[in-house]
């Protein structure tokens, strides 16, 4: 009776280890467990992943400065404009705003100087003023009277 015992354990133990091979792991097991330092993230390892890129807000402030397009900007720093995008989003518009100011301040000081195209340009832009041609044609095949007026746009003619 003895031997038939010990054969029928061996019996049993095969059955179990045949269930064991067979059963599918839970998610508990499948889940992967990090092998980096405390505190750091999974993947994140030492020597895990492409190396950080180290863009200078400085010179994206003063690329965006100068009005450097996105393109420009992220192919000289070799990142993408994603990346500026994401990263630099506050030092790109103060850099854009920085510049605009400065070249207002230049055009400005070009109108004080008393340089003649800025004074027109800068009228038109702020002031609203506009170029009026005024042509007569007195029935001839030529043209006897061109005049160029500058027209505020409350109608006044300066």
């Amino acid at each position: 009776m003895a031997t038939k015992r010990k054969g029928a354990k061996r019996k049993n133990a095969r059955k179990k280890t045949a269930k064991r091979q067979t059963k599918k792991p839970t998610k508990k097991k499948m889940v992967r467990k990090s092998r980096a330092r405390p505190g750091k993230k999974p993947g994140k390892g030492a020597g895990a992943g492409r190396p950080r890129l180290r863009i200078d807000p400085d010179l994206v402030e003063q690329m965006a400065g100068i009005q450097c397009t996105m393109e420009e900007m992220a192919s000289i720093l070799g990142c993408s404009v994603d990346t500026l995008e994401r990263n630099f989003a506050d030092a790109i518009k103060k850099g854009r705003d920085n510049g605009r100011a400065a070249l207002r301040r230049l055009q400005w000081q070009g109108a004080k100087a008393g340089n003649p195209t800025m004074l027109i340009w800068l009228g038109k832009q702020i002031l609203g003023q506009t170029d009026k041609t005024i042509q007569e044609h007195t029935g001839e095949i030529g043209i006897k009277r061109i005049e160029r007026v500058i027209v505020d746009p409350k109608g006044k003619r300066k």
